[in-house]
């Protein structure tokens, strides 16, 4: 009968052996415990090290996994924020809080939770990427090699989610472009075309569409300096330049003589017709007299101002006030008028 070997495996203490809340009070084998760039954080247990073939003390974090999980929740319930919680945490187990590898963290876990799974280890997730980087080990050594401080992690977070909210609403309107250079001339171009037109849904996507098929006939010709000069009917250039021109049939934009931009002098025209066509009777231009007292004031003044005060100082017998019918009367007419009323009251 075949004799199990049984392999030995060395224990150490875990660091929350007398921590209240960790109460960690049993020795652990090594696979319990991440390993460590740190030379503070030494075990008595010699490894030999196949590079140099000599024995080497092992370094492992003071604190097992399961104590290093702990500590996590428990900043993460005080903190209330994953980074700040990863940051505390990282302190307390002597290892770096680098932003390029906590940010490649969070994006794996936001990856995952769109897909509907939980990473429930978040400061194992971010210290196995941190191990991966093992060309970097004599510079992430420690804590003290933190390339973030603490105070700008909320303001880092808040740029990051803000970049994150900005990229994703260029995908919604451009789609996913391989350079975000190319979602800033997109956008340059869709301003240039629209201006502060009132667009329907339809036009917005046919601009869109437009400046895409714009960008695909400019990285055509990029990388292909002689597709301008030899393009024939059926090369990409061609295609490409069809369906720009379809596009501008179909947005009419396509007629540079009417859409070019009006002089000075006559945006200033289409102004002052504006505001007459608001703020004044537009019939007013057809019959000058039909409304030259259209508020009644000129009537008003020479009834019971002009009308009194010349019959006053001037002797006149201008007694009767002119009828409503009438809008403005010069004095001449006036008393031609009054002739005619006198003739008929005689007769």
């Amino acid at each position: 009968m075949a004799v199990k070997k049984i392999e030995y495996k060395e224990l150490i203490d875990c660091a929350g052996k007398n921590v209240e809340f960790l109460q960690c009070n049993i020795s652990k084998p090594l696979s319990d415990f991440f390993d460590s760039w740190s030379p503070y954080n030494i075990t008595n247990i010699k490894k030999l090290n196949k590079k140099t073939n000599k024995q080497e003390f092992l370094c492992k974090t003071k604190y097992c996994k399961e104590c290093l999980g702990k500590i996590y929740a428990k900043y993460k319930e005080e903190f209330g924020t994953a980074e700040k919680a990863l940051f505390y945490t990282c302190q307390m187990a002597n290892i770096p809080f680098i932003a390029e590898k906590v940010e490649a963290t969070f994006d794996y876990v936001s990856s995952e939770a769109k897909r509907g799974a939980i990473v429930k280890n978040i400061f194992g997730t971010y210290y196995s990427n941190l191990l991966k980087e093992t060309s970097k080990h004599h510079l992430w050594q420690d804590f003290s090699c933190t390339d973030i401080d603490y105070k700008d992690i909320a303001s880092h977070i808040e740029k990051r989610d803000i970049q994150k909210k900005d990229v994703e609403q260029l995908e919604l309107d451009w789609g996913k472009q391989p350079d975000l250079e190319d979602y800033a001339l997109l956008d340059y171009w869709f301003e240039e075309l629209t201006g502060e037109k009132a667009l329907t849904k339809a036009e917005e996507l046919s601009y869109r569409d437009l400046c895409l098929a714009r960008l695909t006939k400019r990285k055509i010709e990029q990388y292909n300096p002689d597709a301008k000069t030899k393009a024939d009917e059926n090369s990409d250039v061609a295609k490409v330049q069809k369906q720009i021109i379809d596009l501008m049939k179909l947005l009419k934009i396509d007629n540079f003589s009417e859409n070019k931009e009006k002089t000075v002098v006559e945006r200033m025209l289409e102004s002052r017709i504006n505001d007459l066509e608001k703020h004044d009777p537009a019939q007013y231009y057809d019959d000058l007299k039909k409304n030259a007292d259209f508020c009644g004031r000129s009537k008003y003044f020479y009834d019971h101002i002009y009308r009194p005060f010349k019959n006053v100082f001037t002797g006149s017998r201008l007694y009767k006030i002119t009828p409503e019918e009438e809008d403005v009367m010069l004095d001449d007419d006036y008393e031609k008028l009054m002739a005619k009323e006198k003739v008929k009251k005689e007769e």
